[in-house]
């Protein structure tokens, strides 16, 4: 198992900086031509109208890097909450539970 920074540092690498390498537009755009109805072929055509007027592949890749960069740090979030509005609940409902079997022991 990875340590925490090993995680860390492969995510950035593999997730944040990887369209920094400024190959993802040409793959994009090609994957919309070839599969016009796959999830997120609308990106090929904006990228190529893009590219077009002049907008550098550096600067497409640095906004792809920081829509990475939001997603990657946001999803733990997500996850937290989620398994907390599960969690939580049953925790309370064990202390609730534990504090009424710990009062029921006193009284006898």
């Amino acid at each position: 198992m990875a340590s925490r920074a090993e995680f860390l540092l492969q995510l950035w690498n593999e997730m944040i900086n990887k369209p920094l390498s400024e190959v993802w537009f040409d793959n994009a755009i090609r994957r919309a031509a070839k599969e016009p109805n796959a999830p997120v072929a609308d990106l090929g055509p904006v990228v190529d109208r893009l590219l077009s007027q002049g907008v550098s592949s550096r600067d497409l890749s640095l906004i792809c890097r920081a829509a990475e960069y939001q997603a990657v740090f946001g999803l733990p979030y997500i996850c937290w909450n989620i398994l907390a509005s599960m969690v939580l609940p049953l925790l309370e409902k064990k202390a609730s539970r534990d504090l009424h079997h710990s009062q029921h022991w006193r009284r006898r």
